[in-house]
């Protein structure tokens, strides 16, 4: 299998294969990732219910995948549409006919970069399908990608394909993958392990109750690397003059291809219908320690992260400055709000000659933020506010914030606290405890205050609890640096809108110094927490995207990964897709 095979993140290092004989399997009945492949195809499959399994184990059934998962090519010219031998063709068909649709509903995403190659002169594109297209519920069943790899005649390749879909029963996505053989036929592979290092947490962030999750990075305007389509300015997405004309590239990529904007709505109803939902429905189990801390992780670490970029004309997403998640806090409180951010998603930035582009700027990810409102009906939005209060310049991607939540992880393991009644109760406690065990104040959230601290530093924090323990925090908070106060939602937001009118209207060096803190954290090497120990250590988030910048109207480009990020140890073979 190709090593650097890439997942709807789309990519991770390859797992070494199980030759187990009984089917290991997950809570649901389903064999677990990277626990599938030393079993008979159709025992792989077994209880699945997913799109893409049904289809899968028609052919399973017809010979036309053997028992070793081996996709026969001359079999499958008796499978439709009989005049195209590609299976990619044939999935995309098929797939669409079990969900009962027309295969004329698929649509296409391209995006573009340098991640197979490593070579910013040196860009590839990548396809996303999508199929039932018109449905909202159906549009997210099934996800079908390429891999970046040329084919032979330097046409895009189709037989390298990574794909997942929803499985209703077990209320997940379950992933596939396909790979040449050698010999003229596909290998298929099921419920990869590499798609669970890609889709769940960060690899230092323990993945306890992690869904797997369907994942587009650069998720908004201006959908960096991705073709906005014919209405749209698509930034750093750039198609090598290669692919003229080639037939795959001519059919897939150009004549079925759809806007960027398009494919964002899918991925948001995926998390918003799907993924959030599912995951919500573990609040009313019997309390568990682990269930209940995998649910309330998202509060304090990032489980997954988008990325927003600069526009020519200098906006950018709020999301940069101020976390995501905080404005539908404050919306809990109450709808309106005097105030410019909460009114507005985008602030524009002041353009000097010669400034440089806030690009692909790390930012809290939709996933989290769909599931975090599913919380607030369980925590308050004071709850929320009291966490994102800590560090709040640093609105993604907190050491401090998640280390809060890690170090708890470690303590209950020894000394977990009592729970009773189901998890949704148990979230209540865990949160108690796991702010108490940071030294953290939540006497003040019965009546609407919260601390803050604007940036966490050894010293700052320091200085934090000692004056919560001592009753010291001043109730007086002022814009600057090491600022800790106690205040309501309508003070915090005083203080966001002075950080952002800043931002605005002063050169872009804060800003930047605070992307390149971000990016680093995304691409440094770490060492796994618990539940990644399989993969060893790596990249943080080994899904990320490019980061190579396309000028307009350039064709070639830069990589803006900062020079003194620790990406050690290397990962070389490791490629990502969206």
């Amino acid at each position: 299998m190709n090593a650097k095979l890439l997942g709807l993140s789309f990519g991770a290092l390859l797992a070494t294969a199980c030759t187990d004989v009984e089917a290991p399997v997950d809570g649901d009945g389903l064999c677990e990732p990277g626990k599938c492949d030393g079993l008979p195809f159709l025992k792989q499959l077994e209880g699945r219910q997913d799109p893409i399994a049904l289809y899968l184990r028609q052919l399973g059934e017809a010979g036309v995948i053997d028992t070793h998962g081996v996709y026969h090519a001359k079999k499958g010219k008796t499978v439709e549409p009989k005049d195209d031998p590609l299976f990619y063709s044939k999935v995309l068909t098929g797939v669409s006919k079990v969900q009962g649709c027309d295969v004329s509903s698929l649509i296409n995403y391209a995006l573009s970069d340098d991640l197979i190659s490593g070579d910013v002169g040196n860009v590839f594109p990548r396809l996303v399908s999508t199929l039932c297209s018109g449905d909202a519920e159906k549009s997210t069943n099934a996800f079908v990608a390429t891999l970046g790899v040329p084919s032979d005649d330097g046409d895009i390749g189709l037989d390298d394909l990574e794909m997942f879909a929803w499985d209703p029963v077990a209320a997940k996505y379950s992933f596939y993958a396909t790979s040449p053989d050698g010999d003229g036929n596909l290998q298929l592979e099921v419920n990869p392990a590499r798609c669970k290092e890609c889709h769940e947490t960060p690899r230092d962030v323990d993945s306890v109750g992690m869904p797997r999750l369907p994942i587009m990075n650069e998720l908004t305007k201006a959908w960096t690397h991705w073709n906005a389509g014919a209405s749209g300015v698509s930034e750093s997405f750039l198609v090598p003059s290669s692919l003229d004309n080639k037939p795959n590239w001519t059919k897939y990529g150009i004549q079925k291809v759809g806007a960027a904007s398009r494919l964002e709505k899918v991925i948001r109803d995926a998390n918003a219908l799907k993924v959030a939902p599912a995951r919500a429905k573990q609040l009313f189990r019997p309390a568990k320690i682990d269930e209940a801390m995998g649910l309330v992780r998202p509060i304090f670490c990032d489980e997954q992260v988008n990325y927003v970029s600069e526009l020519q004309t200098g906006e950018i997403s709020i999301d940069a400055v101020v976390a995501g998640g905080i404005k539908s806090a404050y919306r809990g409180i109450q709808s309106t709000w005097n105030l410019p951010w909460f009114n507005n998603d985008i602030m524009k930035l002041t353009i000097a000659p010669g400034d440089t582009q806030v690009f692909m700027v790390p930012v809290r990810g939709v996933a989290d933020l769909t599931f975090e409102q599913q919380l607030q009906g369980v925590l308050s939005p004071m709850h929320i506010l009291a966490v994102r209060s800590l560090d709040w310049k640093r609105p993604a991607l907190s050491e401090f914030r998640c280390n809060l939540w890690r170090n708890a992880r470690e303590a209950f393991k020894t000394n977990p606290p009592a729970l009773t009644g189901r998890n949704r109760d148990a979230v209540k406690v865990l949160y108690e405890e796991i702010m108490k065990l940071g030294g953290m104040s939540t006497r003040g959230i019965p009546n609407g205050k919260f601390v803050v601290m604007d940036l966490a530093s050894e010293s700052t924090i320091k200085k934090l609890k000692e004056q919560i323990a001592g009753g010291s925090v001043s109730t007086t908070c002022r814009e600057g640096a090491a600022n800790i106060c106690e205040t309501d939602a309508a003070g915090f937001g005083a203080l966001l809108q002075a950080y952002i009118d800043f931002g605005e209207s002063a050169p872009r060096a804060q800003l930047l110094e605070e992307r390149d803190r971000r990016v680093c954290n995304v691409v440094n090497g770490v060492n796994p927490a618990e539940t990644q120990k399989d993969f060893g250590p790596g990249i943080r988030i080994p899904n990320h995207p490019s980061f190579f910048n396309l000028k307009a109207g350039a064709t070639s480009g830069n990589n803006t990964v900062p020079a003194g990020c620790d990406t050690n140890p290397p990962r070389p073979e490791l490629a990502k897709n969206f």
